[in-house]
């Protein structure tokens, strides 16, 4: 029988409920894995929790949301204990590019009979911080990274779609349009950029697609930046991401790169796996297959 670390969000998503804990160990233990549930109190609390206690579990599970997922992957890092996500997030987007069921049943189930996936991890390295900060998803600067933050001063325990809305609203209305500068590799863009994605996959919340061509194991970063001076510009690029035409646009650029250079004259916010994290500048870089995740077998 597995033996797992379950590091829960009680919070999580519209998932809320005094038996959750209860639920979920019934359930894995229905499917063989023999789980320790310990909930968080604060953010930190599960990127402590998975580094200090990995080394007694076959697996660590982030059962929450991305931001969930993104601490407790962060405390596996540089380990070889896997990942396990148990998606109890509102937007889930990495379970959803690895195609891991959002019911917990189904999530339970991969948990006990998936096979070890190593995926890529992004690292993002600001001035102030002695060492990368993982991410598994994407980092944005601009438009994306301004929502986040505004989301992250507005936001209630629980987590849901709607509650997005007045941020966006807010952040497209009050978007100033900076000056961004961007290098791949070494080399700058030709023209600055107003918004910029770094993707490590194809999905992003809800039906947003701004690096369609992403995979987690291609060992690349893939960029997406916009250009555009405008709102309505804006919203056109916006549209195209879940359309997928805007890579075909003049004013978006979207390139592959392994280290990504971002910085900027203004004060540009910073987000990694959809939580804001600070501001520009920041250096991102891709450390291939350096995680291991629990995904569904083929």
């Amino acid at each position: 029988m597995k033996n797992a670390l379950i590091i829960l969000n009680p919070i999580a998503g519209a998932r809320r409920g005094a038996d959750l804990s209860a639920r979920l160990r019934r359930m894995l233990l229905e499917e063989g894995v023999d789980a320790t549930i310990t909930e968080t109190a604060r953010r930190g609390d599960a990127e402590t929790i998975a580094r200090e206690e990995h080394a007694h579990y076959d697996m660590v599970v982030g059962a929450g949301g991305d931001g969930t997922v993104n601490e407790v992957a962060s405390g596996l890092h540089g380990t070889d204990t896997p990942l396990g996500i148990l998606p109890l997030g509102t937007a889930n987007v990495l379970a959803r590019e690895l195609g891991i069921p959002l019911g917990m049943k189904g999530a339970c189930r991969v948990l006990a009979s998936g096979v070890p996936r190593a995926i890529d991890v992004g690292l993002a390295l600001f001035p102030s911080r002695n060492t990368g900060h993982p991410f598994l998803s994407m980092a944005g600067a601009g438009l994306d990274a301004a929502v986040a933050h505004a989301y992250k001063a507005v936001r209630r325990k629980s987590s849901r779609y709607h509650q997005y809305v007045v941020p966006i609203l807010l952040s497209i209305r009050d978007f100033h349009f900076p000056e961004i500068h961007v290098s791949l590799d070494g080399r700058p863009l030709a023209k600055p950029a107003t918004s910029v994605i770094a993707g490590n996959i194809r999905t992003y919340g809800g039906p947003f697609r701004p690096t369609p061509h992403a995979e987690p194991d291609d060992g690349l970063l893939h960029v997406c930046a916009v250009h555009v001076r405008n709102t309505r510009d804006l919203l056109r690029c916006l549209w195209g991401t879940m359309t997928g035409r805007h890579i075909d646009y003049p004013d978006v650029t979207y390139a592959t790169a392994r280290e990504v250079r971002i910085e900027s004259g203004d004060h540009v916010r910073v987000q990694l796996d959809g939580d804001a994290v600070g501001r520009l500048p920041v250096q991102l870089s891709i450390l291939p297959r350096g995680l291991s995740v629990i995904a569904p077998g083929v």
